[in-house]
């Protein structure tokens, strides 16, 4: 019975590879964001059950040349395929045992979406791997080495279709039969499961039955057995199917090209340098000249400062596409947040706020640094010809240099005060760049190179860019500029204010340090949107699920205070505050932010006085700007109606625009 249950399991060679498959499942375990079901645990194994997998069903002795001898029924091909699926799920079996019980260790805040995860990605790879070795026995029925250079060939052309249209493509997300899709840029840290990939396993659900059908045709007609023709109906329909959908792939989401992405941002302008594409009906096609003007700004700044435009083939333009919010931005390229330059192609795609933004300069650094890359993508690279992404964006942030509350030099100093920035050596690798949160390794790496660039200048700091040999360009060790560069820091002078500030903008763990960082950041993203619909209820409820899933950490907490608030449901609001001043440490950022939400709390309730002392206590913990500009603004309009009500009024934003030009001529000089 045992034997039956698990075949080719029950072998050596079978038990063998199901250790391998277990010691892949324990690896998975101690590995940071891999070592909880999920996306990135789910992909990890159906690469494993996909390689893995045909040391057993290629070696399947049946199906043979379709031979005219008659054969039982079990050697049919659809029996075939149906055993090597069932040998892939007791494969990946101890990967989700192990995983699942690892979640004593690592909590796991979405067990639901990880389990679908899992049959989507790994199940589904194990089903589409296993047509493939079916195939590869089809072809090449004799030898069993011929069958894996056929089953290789479908497997790495499969990868290389993937890697081309996310080279070719503007979209940083893509669908692909072993790992499922790739998810884009690990900065965008929120990933549920998204609806496209049920709908493209279902494409290849029909694809996989069509060929089946095919085959069996072939095999009972070799038998000399009838085909029922709902046999072949059935295989039409299949096939039609599967044509259908990928006609309208762009459509559903599949596989967004350059022509689907210009069709939604139809509108277009030139410029002398520039081909911008926009979407029609918002603000950026009243101020599209303003939009060209910045854009050809930028680009003359740049000229200036680097010496040399961009590696494009003569009369190509670069080609700007400004998505109208991140909602689009997300649809369309697999990103809500992080913007991207295609320097290889000669594209940006961002979301465009105002005119004179710097993330309009940061993307076209990217650009303008392609005559200075190395490889075929002329990227900064490292070891391997890995992207040095420290390199890479630290020369974006060097020549960009924003000048806020601090520069980078002034947060870089505020973190080295404060113990929390991370060893810039592990920056400056090639490998070392992702596991660092992002707004960190940005500043860090732009101040690293706007002082490598203002001592040495420019030309070698470009002349480094291209492999990251800065003992070859400067004449001395990395460790020696890095010291370098960590005195000029610490000879900084820095506030207690700007500390503060400091504090509340990278006192932060990267994604691989997170609790549930995937499924928090969805519920978040998800919250954030609510509110902005004033669909509040829906907003409280998901941020409640990410404080349940991470009760200690006070900005989800304060994050749902303010959706309480917005919900005027006040007396909860006020439990959820005094629940986070309540704890014995907490960061000087996050008691301003609390504080202020008590003000808000207090003020609603008609508490003038008690709001402005929560307000006052607010400002002297050195919140940062915005916020501390916000609480003053609020603090004055304390006791003058029309103010109150464009503050603390539950209205629709034409009355608070009228209640706040009232409080104006009531008050000119306030």
């Amino acid at each position: 019975m045992v034997s039956k249950v698990l075949g080719p399991l029950g072998t050596r060679s079978g038990a063998v590879v199901w250790a391998l498959m277990a010691v892949v499942g324990v690896v998975l375990c101690v590995v940071p964001l891999f070592d909880l079901l999920g996306y990135e645990s789910s992909a990890a194994a159906g690469v494993a059950v996909s390689l893995l997998g045909p040391v057993i069903w290629l070696r399947d002795p049946h199906l043979g040349r379709f031979s005219p001898v008659r054969t039982p029924d079990s050697h049919r091909p659809h029996r075939i395929w149906a055993r090597f699926v069932w040998i892939g799920v007791l494969l990946l079996a101890p990967i989700l045992v192990l995983l699942l019980v690892n979640a004593l260790r690592v909590p796991n805040c979405a067990l639901d979406h990880g389990l679908a995860f899992f049959g989507l990605i790994a199940v589904g790879s194990a089903a589409v791997s296993s047509l493939w070795a079916l195939l590869a026995i089809v072809l090449s029925p004799s030898k069993v080495w011929l069958r894996w250079v056929v089953y290789l060939a479908f497997w790495i052309l499969s990868a290389l279709g993937m890697g081309l249209v996310l080279l070719l493509e503007p979209p940083v997300k893509a669908f692909e039969p072993v790992i499922g899709f790739f998810a884009g840029s690990i900065y965008d840290e929120a990933l549920s499961v998204p609806p496209q990939l049920a709908l493209y396993r279902a494409w290849q659900a029909v694809f996989v039955a069509g060929v089946l059908l095919a085959l069996d045709d072939v095999w009972l007609r070799r038998q000399g057995r009838a085909v029922p023709w709902g046999q072949r109906v059935a295989m039409v329909c299949a096939f039609g199917a599967v044509v259908g959908v990928y006609s309208q792939r762009a459509p559903l989401g599949l596989e967004i090209d350059r022509g689907f992405i210009e069709q939604e941002l139809s509108g277009r302008h030139e410029t002398e340098h520039f081909v911008l594409h926009y979407p029609p009906g918002t603000w950026h096609a009243r101020r599209i000249e303003a939009i060209g003007q910045d854009h050809e700004f930028r680009h003359h700044q740049l000229m200036e400062i680097m010496g040399q435009g961009p590696l494009l083939r003569p009369g190509r333009k670069i080609h700007s596409y400004i998505y109208a919010d991140q909602r689009q931005k997300g649809r369309l390229l697999g990103m809500r947040r992080t913007m991207i330059a295609r320097l290889w192609l000669g594209e940006l795609h961002i979301l465009y706020r105002s005119v004179g933004q710097p993330v309009l300069m940061h993307e076209l650094v990217h650009i303008f640094s392609s005559p200075h890359g190395s490889g075929p993508l002329s990227l900064s690279s490292g070891a391997l010809g890995l992207p040095n992404m420290g390199l890479i964006e630290g020369l974006a942030e060097a020549i960009t240099w924003q000048r806020g509350e601090l520069t980078p030099h002034g947060w870089s100093a505020a973190m080295r005060r404060l113990k929390i920035a991370p060893d810039i050596r592990g920056l400056v690798r090639a490998d070392g760049f992702y596991t660092t949160a992002g707004s960190t390794a940005y500043t860090l790496m732009g101040s690293f190179c706007r002082f490598l660039m203002d001592q040495h200048g420019v030309d070698k700091l470009l002349e480094v860019y291209a492999e990251g040999d800065f003992e070859g360009v400067y004449g001395v060790s990395v460790d020696e500029l890095v010291g370098q560069w960590e005195e000029f820091l610490d000879a900084m002078a820095l506030s207690d204010e700007e500390l503060a500030m400091a504090e509340f903008y990278f006192d932060r763990k990267s994604i691989f340090e997170k609790r549930c960082a995937r499924s928090i950041a969805a519920l978040r993203v998800e919250g954030g949107d609510r509110q902005a619909e004033r669909r509040f209820e829906q907003a409280i409820g998901c941020f409640e699920q990410a404080v349940a899933h991470s009760p200690r950490t006070a900005r989800y907490r304060l994050e749902l205070v303010e959706a309480l608030l917005a919900a005027r449901r006040l007396k909860e609001a006020q439990e959820e505050s005094n629940a986070v001043l309540a704890w014995e440490v907490l960061s000087r950022p996050n008691l301003a932010w609390a504080l202020e939400r008590q003000g808000d709390i207090l003020a609603q309730q008609g508490k003038r006085s008690q709001a402005r002392q929560s307000d006052q206590a607010s400002l002297e913990q050195h919140p940062r700007l915005g916020r501390r500009r916000s609480v003053e603004a609020r603090m004055a309009s304390l006791g003058v109606e029309q103010a109150e009500t464009y503050f603390f009024g539950r209205q629709v934003p034409t009355t608070q625009i009228y209640g706040l030009g009232r409080w104006v001529q009531s008050a000119p000089r306030d």
